[in-house]
């Protein structure tokens, strides 16, 4: 997705390209990797809130089809992808 620094910029531009998708009703599911959050010696779940879960945030799967469920924290969620 990006692979360079966490903005809320870099973000926004990932989020219209994934628009597109969502327009079309594609699904999808995207994960959040070591370019997207801070690093830090706590566990995902306790990373706190980044600028990637105002973008990527499990609302934004929520009616989705293929979404399956999303931890209390939005990083870890599942979507079933069928056919």
């Amino acid at each position: 997705m990006i692979s360079e620094i966490r903005t809320a910029s870099t973000r926004a531009a990932a989020s219209d390209v994934y628009a597109i998708l969502d327009e079309h009703e594609i699904p999808y599911s995207v994960v959040a990797g070591n370019h997207d959050v801070a690093g830090s010696s706590t566990y995902d779940d306790e990373r706190g809130h980044e600028v990637y879960l105002d973008y990527f945030s499990p609302a934004r799967f929520a009616g989705k089809p293929s979404f399956g469920g999303a931890s209390e924290s939005g990083y870890n969620t599942f979507h079933l992808f069928e056919g």
